[in-house]
């Protein structure tokens, strides 16, 4: 940057002076200086979206696989013969992995928001896919689905509950993948 500025100061002392061949060389050299250092600036951007990208695949993998253990937590308890009127050992532990998941997922929303913002002018074909993966996501509810299936269960509704964390686990596919296809884009 501060070679550029002094090519800039020489070719303006240049033209000052009525030199205009050595304020042309001294111009162009800026010039070529000015676009290196973009060229950095771009690269270093990319890298950057790219680490963010990477840490947010594995955000939202984590995130399906958490909801597909939940569900089979949910299938197993299920199958297992009821201890009567009381509820079951898991009921508490399966709804708080449901509020984390939640958390989780509001979490990994909000970076995508926040990535969105950043990457509009640097990266726009990742701020696009990125902006209707999270469209996307918000339209399905998913966050509510959540909220849902661990009311369900502390309703006693375990069907109903399952079925919805089912239904979760394919958003959350699709979520992942989004982020997959967005992700390339950098």
């Amino acid at each position: 940057m501060q070679q550029a500025r002094e090519n800039l100061q020489q070719s303006s002392e240049a033209m000052r002076q009525g030199n205009t061949s050595q304020a042309l060389a001294a111009g162009t050299r800026a010039e070529q200086e000015l676009e290196e250092l973009q060229d950095e600036v771009r690269q270093q951007a990319a890298n950057q979206f790219a680490e963010t990208m990477q840490g947010m695949r594995q955000e939202a993998a984590e995130l399906e696989r958490r909801q597909d253990e939940i569900v089979d937590q949910m299938s197993r308890a299920a199958s297992e013969p009821s201890a009567g009127l009381r509820e079951s050992d898991e009921k508490p532990d399966v709804r708080e992995q449901l509020r984390e998941q939640q958390e989780q997922l509001g979490q990994l929303l909000e970076e995508m928001q926040q990535t969105v913002e950043q990457a509009e002018d640097a990266e726009p074909l990742l701020a696009q896919k990125l902006y209707d993966s999270y469209r996307r996501t918000k339209q399905q509810k998913v966050e509510e689905r959540l909220e849902q299936t661990e009311e369900l269960l502390q309703l006693n509704y375990e069907p109903q509950a399952r079925e919805l964390a089912g239904q979760s686990i394919e958003d959350l596919s699709m979520l992942r993948e989004d982020i997959d296809a967005a992700a390339e884009a950098v």
